[in-house]
C-alpha cells in the first residue's frame, strides 16, 4: 500500500500541525456509530475533503486491525518508512536500515562514524505518535536503559531529538531472534532451555534490583545473540516499564482508564486488572513463569486464539479466573503431530519429554504461575534458583520435600548403584519366584474373581449405607425441626413434618421412639364430627346441655341434639347472619347477635321470633343474658355495649368507653360484671347495675386487637385473646392482669375448663390449645409459659368453640364448616404422681410398671395411671433407691442399715439383711441373676458388690466423688463414676478400664441395648458416646445449658435422651450425634429419666416432688380422618 504523500518529504511544521488535526478528529469519532461520524465530519471537514478523506482512511484501517493481542500500544495507522528514508542522518547517526518498529517507535540499524566507528540501534518515535503521553514513555524507556548495566540487557548509548523535534535515543545492535524461535532453531534440550533461562532470571532480577518492572516480557523481547559459540540472552523494549518508587523518575505516566498494558498472554492477573497501580515486581515473575512454560511445552498456558476477538472485561476474568494446566499435561493432551514436532525441537521423543516435565517442573512453573501472587517467588533470583536445584538434582522448594520426594532425589542421584542392587534383587527374585508362579496362578484367578465379586458386594453395601445415613441425618434435623415448632407451639408446622414419616412408605422405617413422643403432643382425633356447611361463626350449647346451636356465613341458625350429634330443627335469620349466640338460663329462648344490628329472640319451643330488638348501628357482633335472664347485653361495630330488658326490648345501660368496635363480651356467673374486648386493643370490666367501668386493661405491648373474652367458673379470673396470639389473664378482685402465652396465630376463642385450672383456646390456624392457669392466682406465671397439650382441630381457619355442662366435651368450629367435639382429657400424653411427701428415687419393671421410693415404696400402673398398692413399711428416713432387675421381677431397695429385695409382681420381701448404720446409700444397681452393686457415700466413698443369697459384699471398689454406677444388661460390665472419669469394671475378668474426658463430676451412664457402646453425661454440660471395646471416645456434645443429671439410650439402640436442671428431655441422634429437639419440657431440674422396656413410655422425676409420665401409645397407628382434608 502506498504511503500518504505527506510523508513523502521531511516534515514541515504545517504537517505536523496537519497530522495532529487528523490524529485528533480521528480520535473523536472512532467510538462513534458509522451514521454519526459522516455528520460530525460535515461540520468540521466542510471545504477540506484531503481532511475529511484522511481520517476516513484511518478509521477503516483501525477497523480492519482486529485484536489488539499483538501490539498492546498499536498505533492509530501503520505508517511504513519510504525506502528512500535510508542515508538520512541524524546527529552522528547515518540510518542504514529498517529494523522493526513497535507500538511507538520505528528502529533503524545506523552506523555512527565518530568518535567510535560502530553500527548501533536507533530507536525514534514514529510520526503522527508526538502526544505527551507517548513521549513521557519513550523517554522513560531511556532513562530505564540508561539505569541498568547488565549483560543480558541491551546498554542505552546516547540520547537526543531530531531537527524536527522527533525524540529518538540510540542503543547497543541487538542481532538475533527471540528466545523461542533459537531454542527451537537450535533444538535445544530441556536442559539447555533451562540454563538458558536462568540468564533471563538474573536479567530481570538485575532490572528489579535498580527498580524497573518490565511489565511485557515475552519471547519477542529476548533476544538470543551468539557469543564465542555461547548464546546470550538479552532482554529489550522497556517501553512500559514502571520505577518501583515514584520518585525515581521526575515524570509519571498517566495510564487512561480500560487501557491494557502488556500482552494478555503473558500477563498476570493483577496487571490485567483496570488499576495497575498496586503493580509490583511479582508480575514479572508470573511473565516468566509463561516463557519458561512456552519454553518447555512450546505453547503459552493460554492459547491465544481463547483471547482473540474478546472484551477487555471478558479478558481480564478468563486470565484472573481459568486454572492453567501443569505443563506435562498440556504436552500430554495436545495432537500428536504437535507433539512430534516439540519433542523433536527438543531432540527427545514425546514420552520422555513428558516424563522429564513432570512433577519438579511442573511445580516449579505452577508456583510461578499462581494467581495469588503472595504464592509465587518472591524474586527472580529465587525462581532462577529453584531452577538452578532441579538442574542441579537438588530438591527444589516449589512442593513440599516429604519422605518419599526426598527418596526419589536420593534414587536420580545415586541410579547407578541402586539399578546394579535393583538388578541383583529382581534377578534373585525372579528365580524364586518362577519355581512357584505356575502353582499359584490358577488359585489366584479363583481368588480374584471371589474377590471381584466381594468388592461388588461390598460397593453395593456402601452404598446403601450412605444413603442410609444421608435419611437417618435428614430425619434427624426434621425431628429437630419438629421440636422446634412445638417450642414455639407452631403444631400445624410440626405435624406436617411428621406425617411426611407417616404417609411415605420409604422413609417411614426411620421412624425412632422421638417420633412417637413428638407425633402424641400434636395428635388428637375428635370424638365426634359432623358438617353443618358454610363457615362457623358461633356455637353454643344451652345451659340443659341437650342443644348445640351453631351459626355460620348462612343466614340461619342451626339446632343440634347433644344425646347424639344429630340435626334437629332450622332457625332462619332472612337477609342477614348471626355473629354470636346466647341461651336463656332456662334453655326456652334463643338470641342471635346480626350482621344488621338486631338482636332476634327466639322461643326455642315454637321456634318463633318473639321480639327483635335494633341494638346497634353496623354488626351487633357479639350476645349473653344474665344469670337471672331478666338482662340482655350485646356488643357491636358502634364502639358500645348496652344492656336490654329481653321482655319489652328498652334499652337498660350503655356501656361505653372503647374506641372502636367490641368484638366480644362475656357476664360474670353472679352477674355483677361485665367483661368486653375491643378492637381498641383493651379489655374491659363493667359493674352491671349502673354501667359504670371499673377496670380497664390495654394490651398496647402487643398492639392486637382483642376479640374474645371469657368468665371463669367461679368469676374470679377473666381470660381475653388477640389476633396476635397474646392470651391475657385478669384477676378481677385485684385487677392484675398478666400474660399467659403467644400463639403463632390469632386468637379467636376462649373457654375456661370445669376444674377453673385450665383455659381452651381456638386460634385462626385451626388450633386448640388447653392452658394451666393455676398459678396465676399466685403470680407465678412466665411468658414464655407452653400450652399443656395443643392440637390442630381444623385444617382451615378456626373461629370459635364451646364447653359442654359436664365439662367433658369441647366443641369447636372453623371455616370448613365442620363441627368437631374433643375429649380434652381424653388420651393426655402427660401425667404425673404428685405427693406433698419428697421422692428419693424410682425405677421401671421389667413389664413397665412404675415404682417409687420415698417414706415407702409404691408400684403404679402406667397405663391405668392408678397406685396398684405400697409393699414397704414406711420408715423414718424413708427408703433412699432403689433398682428393678432389668428383666426379672424383682427389685433390690436400700434405706439406712438395710436392703431388701421384694417380688414386684406379689409385692412380698424375699430377702432382707443388715449392714453397717454408719453406711450412707445413695445409689444402687442390679443384675438379672442377682448381684447388687451399692453405693456408699461416706468418706472415702466404695461400690459394694452383693450376691443376692449372701449378706456380705463379695467386691469392694474404691471411687471418690462418684455421682453414678450402673451393670451392663448383660451383667459384665459394672460403671463407676469417678470424679470426671467413668471406671469400667470387666467382672469375667477383674480388668479396669478408665474412660478420661470429661472436665466436671460425672453425673450418669447409660450402656447401649447390644453392649457395645456406652454414653455419659457431667456437669461439664457434655453428653460423651464411647466406643466399649476400644475405650476410645465416638461423640462430644454440649447437650444442655445446665448440669445434666441423666443419660438413657432409647429402645432400638439409635437415639440417646439427656435430662438436666433446663427442664427439658432432649434427644440425640447416636451414631451422628445431631439434635433431634426436646421431647419434654418442664418447669424444675429433671434429675432422672427412664423408658419402660417397650419404649412407649418414659418417666421423669423433678426437682424430687413429682414423677411425671409421658405416654406415646398409639401415636405410631394410622389415624384417618378423611374430613380433615375439608
Amino acid at each position: 500500500m502506498k504511503s500518504p504523500e505527506i510523508f513523502e518529504a521531511p516534515p514541515t511544521m504545517a504537517d505536523s500541525n496537519h497530522r495532529r488535526l487528523v490524529k485528533l478528529l480521528f480520535d473523536c469519532i472512532i467510538e462513534m456509530p458509522s451514521n454519526e461520524r459522516e455528520t460530525f465530519l460535515e461540520d468540521y471537514c466542510a471545504g477540506d475533503p484531503r481532511l475529511r478523506k484522511e481520517v476516513l482512511e484511518l478509521v477503516a484501517h483501525e477497523e480492519q486491525l482486529g485484536s489488539f493481542l499483538d501490539d498492546n500500544q498499536r498505533p492509530a495507522v501503520k505508517i511504513t518508512l519510504p525506502e528512500d528514508r535510508v542515508g538520512q542522518v541524524i546527529g552522528p547517526y547515518i540510518i542504514r536500515e529498517h529494523l522493526g518498529e513497535g507500538g511507538m517507535g520505528e528502529v533503524y540499524v545506523a552506523e555512527q562514524k565518530s568518535p567510535v566507528r560502530r553500527k548501533v540501534a536507533l530507536k525514534i518515535i514514529k510520526l503522527g505518535m508526538e502526544t505527551k503521553e507517548v513521549v513521557r514513555r519513550f523517554e522513560n524507556e531511556r532513562q530505564a536503559l540508561a539505569l541498568m548495566s547488565h549483560p543480558s540487557i541491551a546498554k542505552v548509548l546516547d540520547g537526543g531529538a531530531t531537527e524536527q523535534g522527533r525524540p529518538f535515543f540510540v542503543m547497543e545492535l541487538v542481532r538475533g531472534m527471540p528466545i523461542t524461535e533459537f531454542c527451537d532453531s537450535e533444538k535445544l534440550s530441556t536442559h539447555e532451555r533451562l540454563k538458558l533461562f536462568i540468564s533471563v532470571c538474573q536479567a530481570v532480577q538485575h532490572a528489579h534490583m535498580k527498580g524497573i518492572i518490565h511489565r511485557d516480557l515475552k519471547p519477542s523481547n529476548i533476544i538470543v545473540e551468539v557469543h564465542d559459540g555461547q548464546p546470550i540472552p538479552k532482554v529489550i523494549d522497556f517501553g512500559i516499564a514502571k520505577a518501583t518508587h515514584q520518585d525515581q523518575w521526575n515524570q509519571s505516566v498517566y495510564t487512561q482508564f480500560s487501557q491494557l498494558l502488556g500482552t494478555p498472554q503473558y500477563m498476570s492477573p493483577e496487571q490485567a486488572k483496570l488499576s495497575a497501580s498496586d503493580i509490583d515486581t511479582r508480575t514479572d515473575i508470573y511473565a516468566l513463569g509463561v516463557l519458561l512454560y512456552q519454553l518447555l511445552t512450546g505453547t503459552t498456558p493460554f492459547a491465544k486464539e481463547a483471547l482473540e476477538n474478546v472484551s477487555l472485561d471478558k479478558l481480564r476474568q478468563f486470565i484472573s479466573e481459568h486454572e492453567v494446566p501443569n505443563p506435562s499435561e498440556r504436552v500430554r493432551t495436545i495432537d500428536i503431530s504437535q507433539q512430534s514436532t516439540i519433542s523433536q525441537n527438543r531432540r527427545t521423543t514425546p514420552r520422555q519429554l513428558v516424563s522429564s516435565i513432570k512433577g519438579e517442573l511442573d511445580w516449579v512453573v505452577t508456583k510461578a504461575l499462581e494467581k495469588d501472587r503472595d504464592r509465587r517467588y518472591e524474586t527472580a533470583s529465587a525462581f532462577a534458583l529453584d531452577v538452578k536445584r532441579y538442574l542441579d538434582g537438588q530438591p527444589v522448594e516449589a512442593c513440599p520435600p516429604t519422605i518419599a520426594y526426598r527418596v526419589r532425589k536420593y534414587v536420580a542421584r545415586h541410579r547407578r548403584l541402586l539399578a546394579f542392587v535393583i538388578v541383583v534383587l529382581m534377578t534373585a527374585a525372579i528365580g524364586a519366584a518362577t519355581s512357584i508362579s505356575y502353582a499359584r496362578r490358577a488359585t489366584r484367578s479363583a481368588k480374584e474373581a471371589r474377590q471381584a465379586q466381594l468388592n461388588a458386594e461390598q460397593n453395593s453395601q456402601i452404598s446403601k449405607q450412605i444413603s442410609l445415613r444421608s435419611k437417618e441425618m435428614l430425619y434427624a434435623a426434621e425431628m429437630q425441626l419438629v421440636s422446634q415448632a412445638i417450642e414455639r407451639v407452631d403444631i400445624r408446622r410440626a405435624k406436617e413434618l411428621l406425617d411426611a414419616y407417616q404417609t411415605n412408605e420409604s422413609v417411614r422405617s426411620l421412624r425412632k421412639c422421638e417420633w412417637d413422643y413428638y407425633s402424641k403432643q400434636v395428635t388428637k382425633l375428635p370424638g365426634k364430627e359432623f358438617n353443618n356447611g358454610g363457615r362457623i361463626r358461633a356455637l353454643r350449647i344451652s345451659p340443659n346441655g341437650e342443644w348445640l346451636a351453631v351459626a355460620s356465613n348462612f343466614p340461619e341458625v342451626s339446632i343440634y341434639r347433644t344425646a347424639n350429634w344429630t340435626h334437629e330443627q332450622t332457625l332462619l335469620t332472612p337477609l342477614t347472619n348471626a355473629n354470636g349466640l346466647a341461651w336463656s338460663p332456662d334453655s326456652k329462648f334463643l338470641v342471635a347477635a346480626c350482621s344488621d344490628g338486631a338482636l332476634k329472640i327466639w322461643n326455642f319451643e315454637s321456634a318463633i321470633i318473639e321480639r327483635e330488638i335494633a341494638a346497634h348501628r353496623g354488626e351487633a357482633n357479639d350476645v349473653s343474658f344474665s344469670i337471672d335472664e331478666r338482662t340482655l347485653f350485646s356488643s357491636g361495630d358502634d364502639g358500645v355495649a348496652r344492656s336490654w330488658d329481653p321482655l319489652t326490648g328498652e334499652q337498660v345501660h350503655e356501656f361505653v368507653g372503647h374506641e372502636r368496635e367490641v368484638e366480644s363480651l362475656a357476664v360474670s356467673p353472679d352477674g355483677q360484671k361485665l367483661a368486653t374486648a375491643s378492637s381498641d386493643r383493651s379489655i374491659a370490666i363493667w359493674k352491671t347495675e349502673n354501667g359504670k367501668l371499673e377496670y380497664q386493661f390495654s394490651t398496647d405491648g402487643s398492639g392486637g386487637r382483642a376479640v374474645c373474652v371469657t368468665f371463669s367458673a367461679d368469676g374470679s379470673l377473666v381470660a381475653a385473646g388477640n389476633i396476635y396470639g397474646d392470651i391475657y389473664i385478669v384477676d378481677v378482685e385485684t385487677k392484675q392482669s398478666v400474660h399467659l402465652t403467644k400463639l403463632v396465630d390469632g386468637i379467636q376463642g376462649l373457654t375456661f375448663l370445669n376444674d377453673g385450672e385450665r383455659l381452651a383456646s381456638i386460634d385462626q390456624g385451626g388450633m386448640v390449645a388447653v392452658h394451666d392457669v393455676s398459678a396465676v392466682g399466685v403470680g407465678n406465671v412466665d411468658e414464655t409459659r407452653r400450652p399443656v397439650i395443643a392440637w390442630i382441630a381444623h385444617n382451615n381457619r378456626g373461629t370459635t368453640l364451646a364447653l359442654s355442662k359436664d365439662g367433658k366435651n369441647l366443641v369447636t368450629g372453623g371455616w370448613g364448616g365442620y363441627v368437631r367435639i374433643w375429649n380434652p382429657d381424653q388420651h393426655s400424653y402427660r401425667w404425673r404422681v404428685d405427693r406433698d411427701q419428697y421422692f428419693h428415687d424410682f425405677d421401671v419393671d421389667s413389664l413397665g410398671r412404675l415404682v417409687v421410693c420415698g417414706a415407702d415404696i409404691e408400684l403404679w400402673d402406667l397405663d391405668r395411671r392408678k397406685k396398684i398398692n405400697s409393699f414397704a413399711n414406711a420408715a423414718p428416713l424413708g427408703w433412699e433407691t432403689l433398682a428393678c432387675a432389668p428383666k426379672g421381677n424383682w427389685l433390690a431397695a436400700v434405706r439406712l442399715g438395710q436392703i431388701s429385695l421384694f417380688e414386684c409382681h406379689s409385692s412380698k420381701r424375699v430377702a432382707n439383711w443388715v449392714i453397717d448404720n454408719v453406711v450412707e446409700p445413695s445409689q444402687i444397681t442390679v443384675t438379672n441373676n442377682g448381684q447388687i452393686a451399692m453405693l456408699d457415700s461416706r468418706e472415702p466413698q466404695s461400690v459394694q458388690v452383693y450376691e443376692r443369697s449372701s449378706e456380705s459384699p463379695i467386691a469392694t471398689f474404691p471411687t471418690k466423688q462418684c455421682r453414678c454406677i450402673r451393670y451392663s444388661p448383660d451383667g459384665r460390665w459394672l460403671a463407676v463414676g469417678h470424679m470426671d472419669d467413668l471406671h469400667l469394671y470387666d467382672l469375667r475378668s477383674g480388668s479396669r478400664t478408665v474412660l478420661a474426658g470429661h472436665t466436671s463430676t460425672l453425673t450418669a451412664v447409660c450402656f447401649h441395648p447390644d453392649v457395645s457402646e456406652l454414653a455419659t453425661v457431667s456437669h461439664d454440660r457434655t453428653l460423651k458416646i464411647w466406643d466399649l471395646s476400644t475405650g476410645s471416645q465416638i461423640q462430644s456434645i454440649v447437650a444442655h445449658t445446665d448440669f445434666i443429671d441423666s443419660v438413657e439410650y432409647l429402645q432400638d439402640g439409635k437415639s440417646i435422651a439427656t435430662a438436666g436442671h433446663d427442664g427439658r428431655v432432649r434427644v440425640w441422634h447416636a451414631e451422628t450425634g445431631q439434635p433431634m429437639g426436646a421431647i419434654v419440657r418442664e418447669l424444675g431440674d429433671i434429675h432422672k429419666i427412664r423408658f419402660t422396656p417397650d419404649g412407649k413410655k418414659m418417666v421423669g422425676l423433678i426437682d424430687f416432688k413429682f414423677v411425671f409420665s409421658f405416654d406415646s401409645t398409639g401415636s405410631s397407628q394410622p389415624q384417618p380422618s378423611p374430613s380433615f382434608l375439608e
